[in-house]
């Protein structure tokens, strides 16, 4: 895609050093054919639709926008246009620079259908009033969909069987859940219910979340697109947004890994 400086950049180069058309762009690796070519003005209307669907959802890159514009909205914009629009407009996500680390890459199995494999984790935040959030975290390893967000002030090992004997009325019950070694996931009360179901219990190696891969990712985006979004008055209101997201995730939210398309639609497409 050619970008909307390029164009200066070769005729700069064409002043300075006397260089020929043909030269200079390849210097600046534009194609000659675009150097004379003048971009066709975008009609106000695409610009207001790229910017709509962008203030509704600003925690999402250009290609979830254009998945979300083609599959929710039905809209017949090509990607290429959104994309200039949504550069010329100055909507781009801002990047956080991150540490590369050098770490063990290992295979993570993928299961064949859903309900094979569960992945569970914890996550933390803190309403309004200072008040700490315990948020389960479960996922389905295959198709990606979030079967429950449970938001309570704490979660003991108790509780944690009393949601999934739940969530497995809704959902039916899996082979095996994938955890970390925290102390609901090793108490004894949640040991003897895996036991007592028949469910088997996979442990990843301490201090590598990346063997729970499929849950950490999940955390990533529901940390970025929801909890960093949100202002929690109370318990009651992080639940309501927490399950709004939820919603939202299953049913509209494009996934990469699914063809640009929610879990709830992959599902029903099997």
């Amino acid at each position: 895609m050619v970008r909307p400086d390029q164009k200066r950049e070769a005729a700069q180069v064409m002043i300075k050093k006397g260089l020929p058309i043909t030269k200079a762009c390849r210097l600046v690796k534009l194609p000659r054919s675009s150097f004379y070519l003048e971009p066709t003005p975008i009609d106000t209307t695409s610009v207001q639709i790229v910017q709509s669907i962008a203030e509704r959802y600003q925690k999402l890159g250009y290609r979830m926008l254009h998945a979300l514009h083609r599959n929710e909205e039905g809209g017949t914009m090509n990607h290429k246009k959104f994309f200039r629009i949504y550069h010329e407009q100055g909507l781009a996500l801002r990047r956080r620079k991150r540490k590369k680390v050098i770490r063990e890459r290992l295979p993570l199995d993928l299961p064949d259908k859903p309900c094979i494999t569960w992945s569970m984790d914890f996550v933390f935040d803190r309403t309004e009033d200072d008040k700490p959030l315990k948020i389960l975290t479960l996922v389905d390893d295959y198709s990606k969909e979030c079967l429950w967000l449970e938001v309570a002030r704490g979660i003991s090992g108790e509780n944690l069987c009393e949601i999934l004997d739940f969530v497995m009325l809704i959902n039916g019950k899996p082979e095996s859940i994938r955890t970390d070694n925290g102390s609901e996931f090793t108490s004894k009360a949640f040991c003897l219910w895996l036991m007592q179901q028949g469910i088997r219990h996979h442990f990843i190696q301490p201090g590598k979340p990346m063997q729970n891969a499929y849950i950490e990712s999940f955390n990533g985006r529901f940390r970025d697109e929801c909890l960093n979004g949100n202002y929690f008055l109370d318990l009651e209101d992080a639940r309501n947004k927490i399950e709004s997201w939820r919603d939202f995730y299953n049913e509209i939210r494009p996934h990469s890994s699914l063809g640009m398309i929610s879990p709830r639609k992959y599902i029903a497409k099997l």
